[in-house]
């Protein structure tokens, strides 16, 4: 492979301009075409002694250690490409293919107007080499400078020009074009064009940022513009194409801001200018025609209207005019945007609002808040970056604190601070403007006061822009009585709501001195009212398809503040407690059966609003309540990890009532068990004791059973198999005369036998209990037992009929997101992939069982951590301790992949090493 040039290299950069619809239009000439052309390109660039180091598409990347060579293979390569007769090349390939072959009409057949335009960029600098190919700034400048120009343009950047400027050979000239502003790049480039008699010299204007500034129609930019590349594409792509585009978005989102940039980017296209209305300072909707054609200069002509002047003005020109901050004056802007739509037919109008115009023709355009690290991972130094959000924050205290460091010891409060905010851009500058006198961690413990925290804005933005409450009082001045209304009530659902949970919420007050109640209809019209205008959002790709609603954090917070103001607070959260307690008790009957991944994810989805409801019942001092709840949501919180939060719940929620009711019973019954998990077996045994006294004592047969299963199962965890096996007898007595499954029972009792090396009898009894659960549909349960099926099969020696098991259980596990049950299920995995010697499926396997251990605060089981140490050393004996350090960082689905992936090695190790 040749080598690359190093230290000062001149880069030249092509491609081909519009190859996306010569592909649409002329595959097979394409595909014929671009053979020559690269061809020509790539002889050109080796007899000049360039290197070409990258294709990709129609594009060439050559590097040159000559600035001079590079210019003239530029113009060697481009007097080739314009003097290629393609017409001509293209007839001779077509009747090679003949007539017979390609029917007339077809793609196949080439246009006799077929001609590739190329346009070429050159730049000199310092680049990084690695793996035969370059990064760095340099590369991303001429890559710019290359977006920029025209097919048939060569463009050079000022070093390249200055480099050549004294060698340049006879008949070649450089024509400067100005500075111009490129994308991603703060520092302008003063960009020349490359003339000779030989090849074409008259372009458009460039398609650069700075050329749209040039005209003084746009402003220009005071900051760096972070991100927001995939939504600048889209809006630049729909502008193509459609007439009339809204952005819209909630207050702060960034509308004008990335309807600038992504206009500047495109201004190129509009001869006649990109020109901006800015509609936010007016108050009046009569003056909006007249503001619009005082920034293009048009005066109402005599006998016309100032409408028709516009469109008299406008009708035969290629011009983008962009009007900005429409939403409170949206009748007078929807009827001149109407108008000049149907009048104009080069016209073509971007709009931003809060909501959509509403017209014939409109394409609306949702504006997303800026990405932001997922609230439910810790972000990482490694990992924060990738987000908007946070490089915005980042940028912007910088311009005060140019010493501010990103660390790992504030890293994932800077991430937190971000989701906190919503990724709202105005809202992050506000925090990113409070680092002058507070710590990072400081502003993020503040949050929940964030309307006076997120002040001292802009001064010479508007009022409304200078701080958060003012932002958000806006937006809500703009709503009728009935939205602002429902808004306030919508501020009690915490984590999103269901049309549903709406519906029986707001339309329950009942407040005859003030306003009707809602009625079940309106509230759906109100719900798409206030997402309109992006002061709620509507997802429609919720859970089992149903629509799911939520207010960003922010616009709850004052929602919930002007809650508080009417006097609704107290009826409202009770109606959302009672919505969710209801929720809570249905929902929990269904985690034993065939849906249960679904009713589990449902809860998970709803856990903020139970947690609500829980803080409700709390400040209400409604135990009954509570212990309805907890109770309700003990098995939700044991199977998907939440064991600390579980267990606190249920030391509050016990402490507060005494009285020896089913609720107390239920929830002593579920929280017995998170101790269980925990190792707590004093504390479950106390609480199943006093369980089993309530339901004798209310003659609840089923609960009874339930109690003894749970102590017989404390017995046994303690050793003390005699009395374990005989409590489980009794369960079956009862569970017989109850008409409850008896599968539980059985599974335990397979395990005493094992204990006591009754292999085949406790298989036996394990095989009767997976047909039960199987029966009834309880994945879970049927998971567990498989567990200790694949445990038994490798204590037989056989591997494969234990991963087999494994298999399925994992796979199981993980469709319902059981996490508790995931580890014990990964632990066996591991323990059967070290005794086949597969070391680096047990490294990530056992790396990940510690780390699943550690988030969760799960206990060990005796002699576990004995057994990580031994496994630690083998692996650090067969160098593979990076795959245990691998485990620990791994997506739970790739770790999951990796165990379920078939088995390749010999057995090794004895089966019955552990």
């Amino acid at each position: 492979m040749q080598e690359l040039p190093s230290g000062t290299v001149t880069f030249l950069f092509t491609d081909i301009e519009g190859s996306t619809n010569l592909w649409e239009q002329h595959p097979e000439g394409m595909r014929r075409a671009l053979s020559r052309h690269d061809t020509l390109l790539r002889a050109t660039i080796t007899s000049h002694n360039g290197i070409v180091f990258k294709t990709i598409g129609d594009g060439f990347y050559a590097a040159f250690a000559d600035a001079a060579n590079a210019v003239t293979a530029a113009l060697a390569a481009q007097r080739l490409l314009s003097a290629e007769e393609w017409e001509s090349f293209l007839a001779r390939e077509n009747e090679s293919m003949g007539a017979e072959q390609v029917p007339p009409g077809s793609p196949g057949k080439i246009a006799a107007s077929f001609h590739l335009n190329v346009r070429m960029a050159l730049h000199t600098g310092t680049a990084v080499e690695r793996d035969h190919d370059y990064f760095g700034p340099t590369i991303n400048r001429v890559a710019r400078l290359l977006a920029i120009g025209h097919g048939g343009q060569i463009l050079l950047s000022q070093k390249t020009a200055d480099a050549v400027s004294q060698y340049l050979p006879s008949g070649i000239s450089l024509l400067g074009l100005g500075e111009h502003r490129l994308r991603d790049l703060h520092q302008s480039e003063h960009v020349f064009q490359l003339l000779h008699p030989d090849v074409q010299i008259k372009f458009p204007t460039l398609k650069s940022l700075g050329n749209a500034l040039h005209t003084g129609r746009l402003p220009g930019p005071l900051t760096s513009f972070i991100g927001r590349e995939k939504e600048q594409e889209e809006i630049g792509r729909l502008l193509a194409t459609t007439r009339l585009l809204t952005l819209i978005g909630a207050g702060g989102c960034g509308k004008t801001r990335l309807a600038l940039e992504t206009a500047a980017k495109v201004a190129g296209e509009y001869p006649d200018g990109v020109w901006v209305v800015e509609l936010a300072s007016l108050s009046e909707q009569a003056l909006v025609p007249q503001t619009v054609a005082s920034v293009l200069a048009i005066r109402e002509a005599s006998g016309q209207t100032l409408e028709q002047s516009l469109i008299e003005h406008l009708r035969a020109k290629r011009l983008l005019l962009i009007l900005d901050n429409c939403e409170h004056l949206m009748d007078a802007s929807a009827r001149l945007v109407g108008t000049l739509v149907q009048g104009c037919r080069q016209l073509r109008i971007l709009v931003t609002s809060r909501e959509p115009l509403r017209i014939a023709g409109e394409q609306a355009y949702r504006i997303p808040s800026l990405s932001s690290p997922d609230p439910k991972r810790a972000a990482t130094l490694e990992t924060l970056l990738r987000y908007e959000a946070v490089r915005l924050f980042i940028d912007r205290v910088r311009l005060t604190r140019p010493d501010f460091m990103v660390t790992a010891a504030n890293a994932p409060t800077i991430g937190s601070l971000c989701t906190c905010l919503d990724g709202i851009p105005l809202a992050i500058e506000l925090a990113a403007a409070r680092v002058r006198s507070l710590s990072v961690e400081e502003i993020h413990a503040r949050l929940d006061d964030r309307f006076r925290l997120l002040t001292g804005g802009n001064r010479t933005a508007l009022p409304r822009q200078q701080t958060l409450r003012a932002l958000i009082d806006w937006g809500y001045t703009l709503l009728e009585d009935r939205e602002r209304e429902i808004l306030r009530r919508l501020s009690v659902f915490k984590g999103g709501w269901t049309l549903e949970a709406a519906k029986q919420v707001c339309s329950g007050v009942r407040d005859a001195d003030r306003h009707a109640p809602f009625e079940e209809w309106e509230v759906l019209d109100l719900l798409t009212g206030i997402c309109d205008k992006s002061l709620a959002q509507a997802d429609t790709e919720g859970l089992d398809g149903r629509t799911r609603y939520r207010l960003l954090e922010t616009v709850r917070q004052y929602s919930g503040e002007k809650l508080l103001e009417c006097g609704e607070a107290e009826e409202v959260r009770r109606l959302h407690r009672d919505f969710y307690l209801q929720q809570a008790e249905d929902i929990s009957l269904k985690l034993y059966g065939p849906e249960q991944g679904f009713w589990f994810d449902t809860l998970e989805i709803e856990h903020d609003n139970m947690r609500a409801a829980l803080a409700y019942c709390e400040e209400a001092n409604d135990s009954e309540a509570e212990l309805r709840l907890v109770g309700a949501l003990g098995r939700f919180w044991d199977t998907r990890g939440y064991l600390h939060e579980g267990k606190e719940r249920f030391l509050r929620a016990l402490s507060r009532s005494a009285e020896p009711t089913l609720y107390r019973a239920k929830a002593m019954i579920k929280g017995g068990w998170i101790a269980y998990l925990q190792h707590e077996y004093g504390t479950a045994q106390n609480y199943y004791g006093q369980a089993l006294e309530i339901y004798e004592a209310h003659k609840d047969m089923v609960g009874v059973a339930e109690s003894l299963h749970l102590l017989a199962m404390i017995a046994r965890m303690r050793g003390d198999l005699e009395k374990a096996t005989e409590l489980f007898e009794q369960v079956v007595e009862l569970n017989i005369k109850t008409g409850q499954s008896i599968a539980s029972v059985l599974s335990h009792l397979g395990a005493i036998a094992f204990e006591r090396g009754k292999v085949a009898e406790a298989r036996q009894h394990l095989e009767r209990a997976l047909e039960g659960y199987r029966k009834g549909g309880n994945v879970q349960f049927a998971a567990a037992i498989l567990r200790g099926l694949a445990r038994y099969a490798r204590h037989d020696g056989n591997d494969m009929e234990a991963h087999a098991f494994l298999v399925e259980c994992l796979l199981s596990l993980h469709s319902i997101g059981a996490m508790v049950d995931i580890v014990p299920a990964l632990t066996e995995a591991a323990r059967l992939a070290y005794a086949r010697t597969e070391w680096e499926r047990a490294g990530i396997l056992f790396g990940t069982v510690e780390v699943l251990h550690e988030s969760m605060n799960l206990p060990w089981e005796p002699g576990e951590q004995a057994e990580m140490t031994t496994v630690r050393e083998t692996l650090q004996a067969h160098a593979h301790t990076n795959a245990w350090t691998l485990g620990r960082t791994m997506e739970l689905q790739a770790v999951i992949d990796c165990a379920v992936s078939p088995s390749t090695q010999p057995h090794g190790i004895s089966a019955h090493e552990f």
